[in-house]
């Protein structure tokens, strides 16, 4: 199929105008990339006492739960722009990644600072919302959630 210029604009206009948004900023000039639900440091952070394979079941209401096998820590959603997913989100994950990993492999106890609570619960409520979109047909939290998240970088009531 050949294509002059002209038409090969218009598809590629076509194609900007249908993107999805991300779910935080709400920009959709640029493609959605893949966020992780749990962060590529948690799968190192237990290598060695997780197996290499394992199942996930997500339940979805009434119909019957969604399994599939995969490999810890590796599910990813398409819901951030690159903006926020390498930026932000991924700042929080790192101010939270040097606290929680001693804590969760070693059962380390730490005192935890108001600044490192408030590191940990913007964390907590990131990862949820980004697990509530694992599966998009079925998502509790509504839309203006994210974008208040992205606003405040704070914790959400």
């Amino acid at each position: 199929m050949r294509f002059g210029l002209s038409q090969l604009a218009f598809r590629m206009d076509s194609m900007e105008s249908t993107r999805k948004p991300c779910v935080f900023c709400r920009d959709a000039s640029s493609k959605l990339t893949k966020e992780h639900v749990f962060g590529n440091w948690m799968a190192t952070a237990f290598k060695d006492c997780i197996d290499e394979y394992g199942a996930v079941e997500i339940r979805t209401g009434a119909k019957a739960p969604i399994r599939y096998q995969t490999g810890p820590f590796t599910d990813t959603v398409r819901i951030a722009c690159k903006t926020c997913n390498e930026g932000w989100m991924n700042g929080c994950e790192l101010g939270v990644q040097q606290l929680l990993t001693p804590m969760m492999t070693g059962g380390f106890p730490r005192l935890l600072t108001d600044v490192d609570q408030a590191a940990l619960a913007t964390w907590a409520v990131k990862t949820a919302l980004v697990l509530d979109r694992h599966t998009p047909e079925n998502p509790i939290v509504p839309i203006a959630e994210y974008s208040e998240l992205i606003a405040t970088k704070r914790p959400l009531p």
